[in-house]
């Protein structure tokens, strides 16, 4: 533990962030789903160490604030970010269930998913190793189902919500950088002009 805490330490000091987490007490290690966290605990996301500031849960990598956070109905916590006038989940769905609390289908065999004409979900390359960080996939069914997909007080973006987030960034032909996870850790090298000054993160999953 005095490992880990020594390398945080070092990037706090190391990076320049837009905002500070000050710490006074003990730092807890969590990887809870807690909402309203003690202000200095540590989770880890799949691709990130966050901090809790109090308020906000701060990446200690990469310095991006969050917004806030989101629980679904299975319980799994959601990263927020603000991009402009809009506020974004930046992880995907990993929900087995409907708001309503149904179940969605799961069809994990890539000869039934084509073919499946009711709402169903599966992990990229049928594996679940890819659920942290990647999430799962949801077909069209699932996603148009009037039981809703996205947690409450959340909805899947309309075209027009698309718009709005691509022109903030400058338009079709340059927002994919800025909301792509920069490097290669992810993304197929070389990875040009993934800059991630959203802070989205935007990972490749499937």
């Amino acid at each position: 533990m005095r490992i880990l805490l020594t390398i945080i330490g070092l990037m706090l000091t190391t990076l320049v962030f837009s905002q500070k987490l000050e710490v006074d007490g003990d730092i807890k290690i969590s990887s809870s789903g807690e909402t309203s966290p003690a202000p200095g605990t540590i989770r880890w996301t799949g691709t990130d160490i966050l901090g809790w500031n109090g308020s906000k849960w701060i990446s200690l990598t990469s310095g991006v604030a969050f917004e806030g956070d989101v629980t679904d109905i299975d319980g799994n916590l959601y990263r927020t970010i603000k991009i402009g006038t809009q506020e974004w989940m930046a992880e995907n769905l990993r929900t087995t269930r409907y708001t309503n609390g149904e179940m969605i289908s799961k069809v994990n065999n890539s000869t039934t998913w084509p073919n499946a004409n009711y709402g169903a979900w599966c992990w990229y390359d049928t594996s679940s190793t890819y659920e942290l960080p990647y999430g799962k996939l949801y077909n069209w069914y699932a996603v148009n189902d009037g039981r809703g997909l996205c947690p409450t007080g959340w909805h899947e973006p309309t075209d027009a919500e698309w718009t709005t987030l691509t022109d903030f960034l400058g338009g079709l032909s340059l927002a994919g950088g800025p909301m792509k996870a920069a490097g290669t850790a992810h993304w197929k090298t070389p990875n040009t002009g993934a800059t991630n000054a959203s802070g989205f993160s935007g990972l490749p999953g499937g």
